[in-house]
């Protein structure tokens, strides 16, 4: 069943497709005036929500990063450790705690001030 379909509700979980491929995002925290100063490229938020925005920065940077070989994501060391840094420049603008899941993968990122 697609994400999409799923009938659970989740509040802040997000779904897009990317290169055939369906991603989902969960955020918990709040970030500040983080807009103006990361690029989301194409992608666009829906609503106007720091999660929403986030997610659409994290898909622009696997758009700059060409991830897809032979119509899948290619994921190794080196694109594990660009997320990670991606996901530490957004923690600078806040609390920021996030999951982001392909099918595949499931990458969670804790807080940098949450011990």
């Amino acid at each position: 069943m697609p994400l999409q379909e799923y009938p659970m509700k989740i509040p802040n979980l997000f779904v897009r497709e990317f290169n055939g491929w369906e991603y989902a995002f969960v955020h918990n925290g709040v970030l500040h005036d983080y807009e103006k100063e990361l690029p989301i490229g194409r992608w666009k938020p829906v609503g106007d929500t720091d999660s929403e925005f986030s997610f659409c920065l994290l898909l622009n940077m696997m758009e700059d990063m060409q991830l897809m070989r032979d119509n899948e994501p290619i994921w190794d060391d080196e694109s594990f450790v660009e997320l990670e840094n991606v996901m530490k420049e957004i923690n600078q603008y806040g609390k920021f705690n996030c999951l982001l899941a392909d099918g595949r993968y499931l990458f969670c990122y804790r807080d940098k001030d949450d011990i």
